[in-house]
């Protein structure tokens, strides 16, 4: 991507839009902005996975993974997701893809994430990116006036939709709140009575919302440095800002830690990706990526 903007910044024309045009058929965050580059629709197709019925029958016949669905259905989730992975962690070709297909079926959403992701079923949009607590997140857009689509790009980046998953940082559930931060959010909204627990998707879907329009409204509603600030915190990223007007997809590329550089690519090329689940089109990323200024 960034030869081909080297090269048409030097006025190689042909030659650029030829990588842009290689670039343009991926499902990803430059392969979105060589699209833009070239006014192009991107290429955002949801193609099923097709697994032998055998081994799919194999996979849904094990008593361990009938455990852990068992576990899941009445809320032992970590028990689950730990009967399961022992299972099907070392699993390679068409039985990691069987995996995924019946995880989906039973609703274990979150390990279907993984299984086609480590299958590189790139383009398996329903199984890799799943539109899961809508209403929650319904009702989050329209109180904190955030694009749905981010919200679900955020989610599917921090927990795979793993509602009591904790980072070691100590990062909570969906939205992977500090509770520190949820302390803050729950100053500014007034919930006095929250109770605490980010597992809650409900809650913890709110207020990481309430947080997303926090740093969105510091940043003058730029969504690349909330987005950034969401990952590491809105004071370090304004250190970051350029002393000169500098190219959001730049400033982005450049971001001096490695995590939040592929967090902010990841979350905006997902929400796209959201977008286009919720609506059938997707806004141009560029459209949303005017230049940094200090």
């Amino acid at each position: 991507y960034w030869e081909a903007r080297a090269l048409e910044v030097a006025g190689h024309e042909e030659p650029a839009r030829a990588i842009y045009a290689r670039l343009a058929d991926l499902q990803s965050w430059h392969g979105f902005l060589a699209a833009d580059r070239l006014d192009r629709d991107y290429r955002l197709i949801d193609e099923p996975i097709d697994v032998d019925a055998q081994a799919l029958q194999r996979l849904a016949d094990d008593p361990r993974l009938i455990r852990a669905r068992e576990y899941s259905a009445v809320g032992l989730d970590t028990e689950s997701r730990r009967v399961w992975n022992a299972v099907v962690g070392q699993a390679t070709g068409e039985q990691l893809l069987a995996s995924a297909v019946l995880a989906k079926s039973w609703g274990l959403d979150d390990r279907a994430i993984f299984s086609a992701g480590k299958a590189d079923a790139r383009r398996a949009l329903s199984y890799r990116f799943p539109v899961l607590y809508r209403s929650e997140v319904a009702q989050a857009a329209t109180t904190h006036r955030i694009e749905p689509a981010w919200i679900f790009g955020v989610m599917r980046r921090e927990s795979a939709f793993i509602p009591d998953v904790v980072s070691s940082a100590g990062a909570v559930g969906l939205m992977q709140l500090m509770p520190r931060t949820a302390d803050y959010v729950a100053e500014l909204q007034h919930a006095t009575d929250w109770g605490g627990d980010l597992t809650r998707a409900d809650v913890n879907i709110d207020f990481g919302t309430f947080y997303l329009n926090h740093v969105l409204e510091r940043f003058d509603g730029h969504q690349a440095l909330a987005t950034a600030s969401y990952n590491a915190g809105p004071n370090r990223v304004s250190s970051w800002l350029p002393a000169e007007t500098m190219e959001a997809d730049r400033w982005i590329d450049t971001i001096p830690f490695t995590e939040t550089r592929r967090y902010v690519r990841a979350v905006l090329a997902y929400a796209a990706i959201y977008e286009h689940q919720l609506t059938g089109s997707a806004q141009r990323l560029s459209s949303k990526l005017p230049p940094d200024r200090k």
